[in-house]
């Protein structure tokens, strides 16, 4: 597979570039024929914008009709604002959508009930931090103290990570490998490959179809690295990181892009000196699979650079957990050791958020849920039902829905469900709320929730 870039944004000598639009999850964005007209707190796009983004979420939505079964979710759904204009909601997904109009869309998480412009800089802290505990995210070792996380648009704060990796990398020192050579060539060196010699060299005696192991810094990872400055040289707009994407690209004049990615980040894997270039090699997954060959593809935008919120708040939720339990417990996620009916063959896998063990038994189920939540909150049927198959077969006195914590939530609003009799008493589901600003004030929820257990150990 050749890889095919993204096309140039539009604009970039002399010509400004535009600044990315804001969304909050489930705001609304609807189009204004006279971007000028745009009112305080609205979010319009220009015309040919908006017609755009409609074009690619009809086709993505119909796309997911087509795979009834699978487990699919749509990035914004169509609605209307209150004046009856055609709209279009954000859900599920956060990140960024490159339009071909050169109309850049950044999807934060609703983290608050407030959307004020003054809070976008600590939703924006907040979920660059949600963002680094995911598994999607390499995690950055060459951290910069001056990275302007609240300012900076998304896509450069991860284009300046990955730079500042490879400087990293490249002040340790590029490796070069032996890789195989075959060419036909006017000094005999290595092994003659007979049948292809005798098939182009009938009339060229001077020549030898040969091939030999070169010591070469055109190696796997090095053309992979290659390819990622070039591809982020296109989508950059920030001078910072352009002047040292130019700078790196200098440096690596003397080797060769990938021409294959797929094929380049196998061999990747099967490299013994690979661990040096882990890393740098996740960041050029990243961004060769979700900036060329995105899942969410289509003609009217040149990538989509989204992740389920539902996964990354799941994420955090347990990295932070870990850290806050004592030594002796551990955490498991999406645990697949139950199953809901061992007999006659196992059948429904259960796999709950996460599992916490003490020497190595469930002693209690979070299920983290990202929505927020009204105070009181009410339980839904089907989420209670799958608590319960969960409290029963892995055999642990509390199960509980887990919600990002809100203003609405502040009170410690809590819910638990229980029996007064028969073999299920003492047991609870209830409703828990995780603090995403504070971390800290999370010690105390799990605490008591470990607490009602103490006797058992």
């Amino acid at each position: 597979m050749v890889p095919v870039y993204p096309p140039l944004p539009q604009k970039r000598s002399g010509i400004s570039v535009k600044k990315p639009v804001e969304v909050i999850e489930y705001q609304k964005i609807f189009c204004k024929e006279d971007p000028s007209e745009v009112g305080e707190g609205d979010v319009a796009l220009d015309k040919a914008s908006f017609d755009q983004l409609s074009d690619f979420i009809a086709s993505r939505n119909q796309e997911l009709e087509e795979k009834k079964g699978e487990e699919t979710r749509e990035i914004m759904k169509f609605t209307s604002t209150k004046r009856g204009k055609k709209a279009l909601q954000a859900i599920n997904y956060v990140g960024v959508i490159s339009l071909k109009s050169g109309c850049q869309i950044e999807i934060l998480p609703k983290i608050s009930e407030s959307d004020t412009k003054e809070a976008r800089p600590k939703t924006r802290k907040v979920f660059m931090r949600m963002l680094q505990a995911t598994t999607e995210i390499p995690r950055a070792k060459a951290a910069r103290s001056s990275l302007d996380t609240e300012k900076m648009p998304m896509l450069e704060i991860f284009f300046r990570v990955f730079i500042d990796e490879l400087l990293l990398l490249i002040k340790r020192g590029l490796k070069s490998d032996y890789l195989l050579h075959r060419d036909n060539e006017r000094i005999f060196k290595g092994k003659l490959i007979f049948p292809e010699h005798i098939k182009r060299n009938a009339v060229h005696k001077e020549r030898f179809f040969v091939e030999y192991d070169e010591f070469s810094i055109n190696r796997p990872e090095n053309r992979l690295i290659k390819s990622t400055v070039m591809l982020l040289l296109r989508l950059s707009h920030n001078s910072a990181n352009l002047k040292d994407l130019n700078i790196i690209r200098a440096m690596l004049a003397d080797i060769e892009e990938s021409a294959n990615y797929d094929s380049d980040l196998a061999k990747v894997s099967c490299q013994r000196t690979a661990v040096e270039y882990k890393n740098v090699m996740d960041w050029c997954r990243l961004f060769l699979k979700k900036l060329t060959y995105t899942t969410f593809s289509g003609k009217n935008i040149n990538f989509a650079f989204l992740f389920p919120m539902e996964r990354v708040f799941e994420s955090y939720v347990a990295k932070k957990v870990r850290t806050l339990l004592p030594s002796e417990y551990t955490v498991s996620v999406q645990d697949k050791s139950r199953w809901l009916f061992d007999y006659p063959r196992r059948m429904f896998q259960l796999r709950p958020d996460i599992v916490i063990k003490k020497n190595g038994k469930p002693k209690l189920i979070l299920d983290t849920k990202w929505k927020l939540l009204s105070d009181p909150p009410s339980p839904d049927q089907a989420d209670m039902y799958q608590m319960y198959a969960y409290l029963n077969r892995f055999k642990v006195d509390q199960v509980h829905l887990l919600y990002p914590k809100t203003r609405n939530t502040e009170g410690g609003t809590k819910i638990d469900y229980s029996w007064s009799d028969g073999p299920d008493k003492g047991k609870k589901i209830g409703f828990r709320f995780f603090d995403l600003e504070n971390i800290e004030n999370n010690k105390t929820m799990l605490n008591e929730l470990l607490g009602f257990q103490a006797g058992d150990s």
